[in-house]
């Protein structure tokens, strides 16, 4: 589990229509490869399913809340949990770009309702 405050990005994944909250934590020395990762994410007493960037450049680890629909959380401590990694970092833009996302995200998806089904019957 990574434990981070919430703080201000670059506003790119807002263009996608992802909250994202972006991490003020030291990633590398976590020992965490970068990549795109399916993931959950605890924010406010609630859990999300999140779709999770780690790269170094720039350096950033950010987790796009699946299933938000608040406000902004700037400043807020979260917890963020890894699930599996979904794919590499791509140097990749404009239409390419999106059906990387697209692709990642749906493959984010079958990971992220498989743990939540898991979750819900062990309780």
């Amino acid at each position: 589990m990574i434990k981070g405050k919430v703080i201000k990005g670059e506003g790119v994944a807002r263009n996608f229509n992802y909250p994202t909250a972006n991490l003020d934590v030291d990633w590398r020395a976590l020992g965490v490869p970068t990549g795109v990762y399916a993931g959950r994410i605890k924010l406010a007493g609630r859990e999300y399913g999140a779709a999770v960037v780690i790269k170094n450049s720039p350096d950033k680890f950010e987790a796009h809340l699946i299933g938000y629909a608040g406000g902004d959380f700037y400043g807020a401590e979260v917890e963020v949990s890894l699930l599996d990694k979904i794919s590499e970092i791509e140097a990749v833009s404009g239409a390419r770009l999106r059906k990387k996302i697209a692709s990642d995200m749906e493959k984010i998806r079958k990971v992220l309702t498989n743990y939540f089904r898991v979750r819900k019957y062990r309780r």
